[in-house]
């Protein structure tokens, strides 16, 4: 029943869509565009201790459509059906205020670079660890923006995320990022900034902070800190650099949150990452409202790209043993139009210490997490966009 409910959930959604695109190719207002992604990855593991599964997944199907009111305010509604779960993407109206946009909905709050580059324009399969444990994500609230030539910000106040459940009061919070460019030509590029967040976990004290290897298809988190009670709030922080000339980019970021617990210590979590880039084929990366796009091959042939990065991950601290995770990644990436790339990914993974209680068995004995791990994964994948 729960399948069948959710497909009938798809093909209302699906119809509706059309219906909107339709309206708004004939020309009526107010006017809609239609919008969709689909991210198909493969993985395949040499495993450690941990079995991690080999196995192909659609990472993202997303459809939805965006457009104009009334002239004056804009839309997003987008919704993902991987895998047979529906979940809210972008939710929200916009419009222009003063010299800035005002945006009231469901989307990411102002929290890190990686954070805020789409995901179909990310340089790698997946986002940094360190961005995964640390990031707001997207959340219910009201934010404004504003970016100039030279200086840009962004503020949000938020609430939970849309779809979560909660009992008792939700969180609150706020979070801002001030974005800085002292070099902005055709030839290079350097961009500054920095982000924090403070949320009050309202009734909602119960936290847990875990992530994967940078592989969805591996299944497991090798890093986990299991619930943290009596979590009052939280901060986040983050600062990041990144500098492209023509074909070539570099990018570094670092973050960290802080749990507020009543009756224990308060740990710090966090980590870093840093990549670089070479288009081999001369293009250049796309930037703009302080995040960085995708590559646009200049030619039939399409766009080549190499990249590495390294992440680090930090979940040990005030008696917390979540554990280390490092990460070295090599990339290939083929734009073979504005809209259609492939990737393929080659991960060294090195997990430190991950020996925390993450739950419990049939007969309430402790589940601790993995130990050391050092598994070695390759990732491919296909997607369009539009």
């Amino acid at each position: 029943m729960p399948y069948a409910l959710n497909a009938t959930r798809r093909l209302v959604f699906t119809a509706a869509l059309a219906g909107l695109a339709w309206t708004g190719a004939a020309g009526a207002e107010p006017e809609f565009e239609p919008r969709g992604r689909m991210h198909m990855d493969g993985g395949f593991h040499q495993e450690d201790d941990v079995a991690l599964d080999n196995d192909l997944l659609f990472r993202r199907a997303r459809l939805g459509v965006d457009g104009s009111l009334d002239g004056d305010w804009d839309f997003k509604l987008e919704y993902d059906f991987a895998e047979d779960d529906v979940s809210a993407k972008g939710v929200y109206l916009s419009r222009a205020l003063g010299e800035g946009n005002v945006r009231i909905g469901h989307f990411k709050a102002p929290v890190g670079l990686n954070e805020l580059t789409s995901s179909n324009d990310i340089t790698f399969i997946e986002r940094a660890s360190s961005n995964n444990i640390v990031a707001v994500g997207r959340r219910i609230g009201l934010g404004y923006s504003r970016f100039g030539t030279q200086f840009g910000g962004q503020v949000m106040a938020y609430g939970r995320s849309m779809g979560a459940t909660t009992q008792g009061d939700m969180q609150t919070g706020l979070a801002g990022r001030l974005v800085f460019t002292p070099v902005k030509t055709a030839d290079q590029l350097i961009h500054l900034g920095l982000s924090a967040a403070h949320e009050d976990r309202g009734d909602q004290n119960t936290v847990g902070v875990s992530d994967r290897p940078e592989a969805r298809p591996a299944g497991e988190r090798l890093i986990n800190t299991g619930d943290l009670a009596d979590v009052d709030a939280t901060t986040r922080g983050g600062l990041e650099a990144a500098w492209r000339a023509g074909p070539f980019s570099l990018e570094a970021e670092y973050l960290q949150a802080e749990l507020d617990r009543a009756n224990n210590a308060n740990p710090s979590f966090g980590g870093y990452h840093v990549q670089g880039s070479w288009v081999l084929t001369g293009e250049s990366r796309a930037y703009g409202g302080g995040s960085f796009g995708g590559v646009s091959p200049a030619g039939p042939a399409g766009a080549w790209e190499l990249a590495a990065r390294y992440s680090h991950a930090d979940l040990n601290d005030a008696g917390v043993r979540g554990g280390e995770q490092n990460n070295a990644t090599l990339g290939l990436n083929w734009y073979a139009t504005d809209q259609v790339r492939f990737m393929a990914n080659a991960i060294a993974v090195d997990v430190q210490g991950a020996d925390a209680q993450v739950g419990e068995d049939d007969d309430g004995n402790p589940i601790f997490g993995p130990g050391d791990e050092a598994p070695r994964i390759f990732l491919l994948r296909a997607q369009y966009s539009f």
